[in-house]
């Protein structure tokens, strides 16, 4: 793999999991059904993945904006434990995030955020779509297929919550798709 497109791709990753990344933690802390995130029983059992509690507590912290702060988060991944090394190697994860802002304005701003930074990223595979039909608006970002890796993320805005779902796993796996990742999100926006 060429070095720029690799470098292109860890601040294209590094951006992204800012986003998701200040949430994290309380997914840990949460024993009750989180509004607006996703729960085992909303993901696919063929995608293989599990409640992820240690990437849940590891990305404490690492993200905190001014007007947004995580209300509740939740991480499912697949087991490293059988993979072998390779492209192959990468385990499908889902990543549900559900962000609360101080007003629809403070919202809005960090919505365009997300929609800015798809259309902006100097990855030239990434792209952003509209979708229709969740919250007030949603934003459905195509990180492309760079480093082995294949990589969706929908966020969508209703008043002051912005809301993000995320998957991402090895470009081999054909299952992870827009539609997916669609689908989804549409579970995780009924829960709100």
């Amino acid at each position: 793999m060429p070095g720029s497109v690799g470098s292109r791709w860890f601040r294209l990753v590094t951006q992204l999991m800012m986003v998701f990344g200040a949430a994290l933690a309380l997914a840990a802390c949460s024993s009750s059904t989180p509004a607006g995130v996703l729960t085992q029983s909303d993901l696919p059992s063929y995608l293989g993945v599990r409640t992820d509690q240690h990437a849940s507590v590891a990305a404490a912290g690492s993200v905190r904006t001014v007007t947004c702060k995580a209300v509740t988060a939740a991480v499912f991944s697949g087991s490293w434990k059988q993979l072998h090394s390779g492209p192959a190697s990468i385990p499908v994860a889902v990543t549900s995030v559900s962000l609360s802002c101080q007003g629809v304005s403070q919202a809005q701003r960090y919505f365009n955020t997300i929609k800015v930074g798809a259309k902006g990223y100097p990855v030239p595979a990434v792209k952003g779509y509209p979708v229709s039909g969740l919250g007030d608006e949603a934003w459905l970002i195509d990180a492309g297929h760079n480093a082995d890796l294949r990589e969706y993320s929908l966020a969508w805005r209703q008043g002051n919550r912005v809301d993000l779902v995320q998957v991402e796993g090895p470009l081999s796996d054909k299952r992870i798709t827009r539609a997916l990742v669609e689908l989804l999100a549409r579970r995780a926006a009924a829960r709100s």
